[in-house]
């Protein structure tokens, strides 16, 4: 983990106001963030389907996952990708993506299921956006600019996920 530069902390922080209170869920506080909700699914699943998602084989959990995996791998290529750690005293830093190699280590998408969530953030300053691990195979991006992250839907389109839900707060 190689610690950012003054001018990227700089960039983070002037990019993001209130980012703490997002990456620990408490965005609604914010309304100038809006949230992008994507999903390996085309619609928002009802009580019997959620009942029911895990009672399905693993080649089905194995492309849900590779889904996932592609929408990580295009915003790697695309942008600039930080992540954050927690260190002592809850003290929040942020740090550089290595390799794709490090990113997906990181967002640990082979373990990946409906109940995993909130276990990775991805930082991406070009887009006013912070992508992050959801619940029931989805993910959310929380954004400050609806025309910086028209790419970036773009991308998660191209990857096969599915765009359920615009500007939800």
């Amino acid at each position: 983990m190689k610690n950012l530069s003054k001018e990227q902390l700089k960039e983070i922080q002037s990019t993001f106001p209130f980012i703490r209170d997002v990456l620990e869920s408490e965005w609604e506080k914010h309304p100038e963030y809006k949230i992008m909700t994507i999903s390996v699914f085309d619609h928002y699943l009802n009580d019997s389907e959620i009942d029911t998602i895990d009672d399905t084989d693993y080649d089905i959990v194995k492309s849900r996952r590779e889904l996932i995996e592609n929408s990580i791998k295009g915003i790697y290529e695309n942008t600039k990708v930080y992540l954050k750690k927690y260190k002592r005293r809850d003290r929040l830093f942020f740090y550089n993506v290595e390799s794709l190699s490090h990113l997906l280590k990181h967002c640990d998408i082979k373990n990946q299921s409906a109940w995993t969530g909130q276990r990775y953030d991805l930082i991406l300053p070009e887009y006013s956006a912070i992508y992050s691990e959801d619940f029931d195979w989805g993910n959310a991006i929380f954004y400050l600019d609806k025309k910086k992250v028209e790419p970036l839907s773009k991308i998660i389109e191209n990857a096969g996920m599915h765009i359920l839900d615009w500007e939800k707060n």
